[in-house]
């Protein structure tokens, strides 16, 4: 069952990011980048989506956990769950940065 955690994880981060954005940039919470924090709009519609993605990749990832835990032991699926989520965290880094460099 800890295979499960990851996509929980990233659902729960998700779910709690949309329903509590950030209200306004700051050093603590939100999806904090240089290109994020530059204007209100960029920081807004950064937030927005990272937490789109975030809910994506937290129910593949579930539901990836749930076939692996059928068919692999837990050690094994809890090292591929993590690679996946670590690989999950690149992408939604450079899909967020690559949408607001086209905010002006």
């Amino acid at each position: 069952m800890w295979s499960l955690t990851f996509g929980l994880f990233l659902l729960a981060v998700g779910w709690i990011l949309k329903r509590f954005p950030p209200r306004s940039i700051n050093s603590i919470y939100g999806f904090r980048t240089s290109l994020s924090m530059s204007t209100e709009t960029r920081w807004r519609e950064a937030n927005r989506y990272c937490a789109v993605l975030f809910m994506i990749c937290g129910a593949v990832l579930l539901g990836i956990g749930m076939i692996l835990n059928l068919f692999l032991r837990t050690e094994i699926s809890v090292i591929l769950l993590a690679i996946l989520m670590l690989a999950s965290f690149i992408v939604i880094i450079a899909r967020v940065e690559r949408r607001i460099k086209k905010i002006e």
